[in-house]
């Protein structure tokens, strides 16, 4: 089974090989253009043992959800094959289509892991992801969209990728899609924001610009969802990456037929732009009540991996407002971002000697505030761009016993901050990348990298995630101590 996937992979890697062979940058049958990238992805630990595959309800449990006792070595070793395929049919009618192929090969790199799922899909409608594979080779069609454009109005029908805001490294208008944090979590290279692990769903996406002369490029979206409804995926238990605790079985309860509904207002008036923005859909992270105990937990003999705690993952429908404004402020040579956003009714749990026993909502309100400037710093070079975000999210009404859906103790207000830098060196063939967050309740996320274009198809990227700080709540950026290391990621484009 393993050679035969391989063999696979193999395949696919030399096809990748054949159409750079025929012409750099695309490949052309009849009206369609094929392009894409092979990219290779080796993440070493070097940090410690992922707790949330060594705890048990009693406590630590050693090896846990490992096959052996120790620090493994990697967090992920995989190969990843994007193809684009785009056919333009006439002046206004076109075709995309996005197929990938992954290759997970870090449980046979590191014997400390068990086998575990790599492309885990166990929710009602996993058919909504055009997804097939094993425990390590997974294919899907990650896109499969049509475009209309005629005048004003502009169409996209099919599965798509659609991303609101601006912000990195922290979602705030960015909440149309869920995510896919099966094996990346969202500790990619930060400049590449969400675009590899936003998951596309099955949406009508239409557009008109509304004639005036005060705004040109007036224009209102709606967007439609019927209800083939996708959750945020999370790696599989035993996994490198997985939040979940071994002691917790969470059935993902996914509402099939209930849609996504959304639209937003956008346009430019002088040096600004603005947008509107509303959502209603069922919440992407499922919210687990507690249901039973299974495995034996109170009848000898006891075996502590086996107990575990059932929880329904319920995923209610929430509705969100926002909007967002950037001001190119010419005087400072600066570029002035602001995104906010309000869950009237965001899920949390009413908690009980530990145990959730049902969802509350509470109003949360999260903004962030962005400065962007282009900076002279080094003589000789280009310009380094810099950043700053603030980040504060506040959440309202009476948190008496409610945890959030991760389990932990909730906050009326929390406040991060971010920096980042980039500077272009070798006639912009290499950036030197510099990207920390800091959780004034004492937790952090920094990472360091370098990004480098080595002539047209070749790209190299080595950074470092190192997170820490004495917040380990679940879900806060302390909590993935246990992630930190070094990223190797080897790109080659067709």
């Amino acid at each position: 089974m393993r050679q035969s996937k391989l063999s696979i992979w193999g395949l696919l890697f030399l096809f990748s090989m054949a159409i750079e062979s025929a012409a750099w940058g695309q490949f052309r049958i009849g009206d369609f253009e094929i392009t894409g990238y092979y990219q290779y992805t080796v993440n070493p630990n070097t940090d410690s043992t992922n707790p949330n595959n060594t705890t048990c309800l009693t406590g630590p449990c050693s090896p846990g959800l490992y096959k052996r006792g120790g620090k493994p070595g990697l967090h992920l070793m995989r190969q990843f094959l994007d193809i684009n395929i785009f056919g333009k049919l006439n002046e206004n009618w076109s075709v995309n289509l996005e197929p990938r192929f992954i290759l997970d090969m870090t449980k046979y790199a590191d014997t400390h892991y068990r086998q575990y799922d790599s492309f885990q899909r166990r929710f009602a409608g996993n058919g909504n992801l055009l997804e097939v594979g094993g425990n390590d080779f997974g294919a899907s069609l990650n896109q499969a969209y049509v475009d209309y454009k005629k005048e004003n109005v502009w169409l996209r029908m099919g599965k798509q990728q659609i991303a609101w805001g601006e912000a990195l490294g922290l979602r705030v208008l960015d909440t149309v899609e869920p995510l896919d944090l099966r094996q990346f979590f969202f500790f990619d290279r930060i400049f590449e924001e969400f675009d590899k692990i936003r998951i596309p769903q099955w949406f009508l996406r239409a557009d008109y610009t509304i004639p005036n002369e005060t705004v040109p490029d007036l224009t209102a979206e709606f967007i439609l969802n019927p209800g083939a409804v996708v959750p945020t995926l999370l790696p599989a238990q035993g996994a490198p990456y997985n939040v979940v605790p071994a002691f917790l079985n969470v059935r993902n309860n996914v509402p099939q037929g209930e849609p996504t509904v959304g639209g937003r207002l956008t346009g430019t008036a002088g040096d600004a732009q603005f947008s509107f923005n509303f959502i209603t859909k069922p919440n992407d992270d499922a919210v687990g009540v507690f249901q039973s105990f299974v495995g034996g937990c109170f009848a000898p003999p006891f075996n502590p991996l086996a107990c575990k705690i059932n929880l329904d993952g319920r995923h209610p429908r929430v509705y969100i407002v926002g909007g967002s404004g950037n001001y190119n402020w010419t005087w400072a040579g600066a570029v002035l971002r602001a995104e906010t956003t309000v869950t009237t009714n965001s899920p949390f749990l009413n908690t009980v000697g530990g145990t959730p026993l049902n969802i509350v909502d509470r109003p949360v309100w999260k903004t962030v505030l962005i400065v962007d400037r282009p900076t002279y710093v080094i003589p000789g070079l280009d310009s380094m761009t810099i950043g700053f975000q603030y980040f504060p999210t506040f959440t309202g009404g009476s948190l008496n016993g409610l945890t959030d859906p991760n389990g932990s103790k909730v906050d009326s207000i929390v406040n991060t901050f971010t920096i980042f830098f980039q500077q272009p060196v070798l006639e912009k063939r290499l950036s030197l990348e510099f990207f920390a967050l800091y959780d004034t309740d004492s937790a952090y996320w920094v990472q360091p990298g370098a990004h480098w274009e080595i002539g047209n198809n070749l790209r190299l990227d080595l950074y470092y995630n190192q997170f820490g700080g004495s917040e380990k709540r679940a879900g806060r950026f302390g909590a993935f101590a246990f992630a930190s290391g070094p990223f190797f990621r080897f790109t080659y484009g067709f």
